[in-house]
């Protein structure tokens, strides 16, 4: 017990040499999960080589990738996405880590939001969206779905880069609401929802591409023979 405990510490202070040195056994799961919150990639990389479980949850049912993308921390997200996290998982106020990035509300782990800026909320949903989150988790929920989330606090770029990864500008919450419905008025964000068509048609090109690769072969972009700049558009860069 003590030396979980040690662990978390030197987790929190960024410690990689401390943490090094107190790993007998199996990481904690409050060690790297601590990690990916304080914004720790080192340490990350650290607990994940000595076997740390990627996917285990805290009481608040929050993985390391969730708590690393509510905090905006974009290098340790990167990391878990790829050692195999899932990006799907919600917590028990069902938000997902694209819900985190793409807004300001409170969730049940911390007791005020947590804002991220601009640009790191792009590269953020950018990571997820290319990793295969699913960009209308939360579809009939209270929250809403990211889209929901992203329009609620006028975030427009979001809002756009969502429905270029398939989001359902449709959608309703639990009270019927369409994200256009909770955007606030004269918003450039209520402006984009209210456009007859939002994507353009290589956007929706993409989605085609996307839908016949599938999810789990998102990665697999890469590899396809076709210009770099095609690799780019299709990858989100």
């Amino acid at each position: 017990m003590d030396n979980a405990k040690n662990i978390v510490q030197a987790a929190m202070i960024g410690d990689t040499q401390a943490v090094q040195l107190c790993l007998g056994g199996r990481p904690t799961q409050a060690a790297l999960i601590i990690a990916a919150e304080e914004g720790q990639p080192d340490i990350v990389k650290l607990l994940l080589s000595h076997g740390a479980d990627v996917n285990i949850t805290d009481r608040w049912r929050y993985s390391a990738l969730l708590s690393a993308a509510s905090k905006g921390h974009v290098a340790c997200q990167e990391i878990l996405i790829e050692n195999g996290a899932n990006v799907d998982q919600t917590g028990i106020d069902m938000a997902s880590a694209l819900h985190c990035v793409t807004g300001e509300e409170l969730t049940m782990k911390d007791a005020d939001p947590y804002r991220i800026n601009t640009e790191d909320s792009l590269r953020l949903c950018r990571s997820l969206l290319r990793a295969g989150a699913n960009p209308n988790i939360g579809d009939g929920g209270a929250r809403g779905t990211p889209v929901h989330v992203a329009a609620r606090g006028d975030h427009v770029e979001l809002t756009r880069l969502l429905l270029e990864a398939g989001a359902d500008m449709n959608a309703a919450d639990s009270l019927g609401k369409k994200p256009v419905d909770v955007a606030p008025v004269d918003s450039d964000t209520k402006a984009l929802l209210l456009s007859p068509s939002p994507l353009t048609l290589c956007q929706l090109c993409r989605l085609v591409v996307w839908s016949s690769l599938g999810k789990g072969r998102l990665h697999t972009v890469d590899r396809l023979r076709i210009p770099s700049a095609h690799k780019t558009f299709l990858q989100f860069v």
